[in-house]
């Protein structure tokens, strides 16, 4: 399934690759120009911050994958989008 973010695209092609360099995700990705390449760096360097990349050695990454616990408040959400028309019997079975 390709994601519609670039950002996505990375963590897509991360997520194969899993040991890897900046030039290896760029190339996994198909990034043809230097902007990209630049922006796959960036996007690099955020997951880093948050986690979702670690550095092994120099200019080598691991890519872990980030799993978010749904909330409560994430349930209800996607019972609103989903069912459009829901009662309390539907919230009070989320317990």
């Amino acid at each position: 399934m390709a994601s519609d973010t670039f950002a996505g695209r990375v963590r897509e092609a991360a997520n194969q690759l899993r040991k890897f360099r900046a030039r290896d995700l760029a190339d996994a990705m198909e990034v043809r120009t230097h902007k990209e390449r630049r922006y796959v760096k960036s996007c690099m360097w955020q997951f880093c911050k948050r986690r979702e990349m670690i550095r092994i050695s120099n200019g080598l990454y691991k890519y872990v994958p980030v799993k978010k616990a749904r909330t409560k408040r994430d349930i209800i959400w996607h019972l609103v989008r989903s069912l459009r028309h829901f009662g309390l019997d539907e919230m009070e079975g989320l317990k």
